[in-house]
């Protein structure tokens, strides 16, 4: 399976997510109940990039652990930063890692109304990090 499978299968898997691609057939996006936690450029190939969001000061400890980590292109360079596959990609874990936090981020933020509406989504507790 390739690596962008994976990841697609891995962010789709989350409650309530959904893909598409409202800005051309270039980028794909993933959403929880309709706000961004993931983009893919396709327009480069399999590597990317990907963008994730992030609280901010978590974010930028991650920039220094790994170097790898830039914040993200087109976005708010304060809450989302991206990475690419290939030559020194991060790992699969924290790959997976970061669309989990990226997640956990966006249903924080999510409006009370959709609480009431959907509230399993809302028990998401901060997964653990073993960065």
């Amino acid at each position: 399976m390739r690596h962008l499978d994976r990841i697609r299968a891995y962010a789709l898997s989350l409650p309530y997510a959904t893909e598409d691609m409202p800005f051309g057939p270039e980028v794909l996006v993933f959403r929880v109940l309709g706000k961004i936690f993931l983009l893919v450029w396709l327009d480069e190939g399999e590597e990317g990039p990907y963008a994730v969001k992030c609280e901010p000061d978590f974010g930028e400890e991650l920039r220094v652990r790994f170097p790898v980590l830039q914040p993200a292109y087109h976005m708010n360079k304060r809450h989302w930063m991206q990475f690419r596959l290939g030559t020194g990609a991060p790992s699969s874990e924290l790959i997976t890692q970061l669309i989990q936090h990226s997640y956990y981020c966006v249903v924080q933020k999510l409006p009370t109304r959709r609480k009431i509406l959907h509230p399993e989504v809302f028990t998401v507790d901060r997964p653990p990090y073993s960065f």
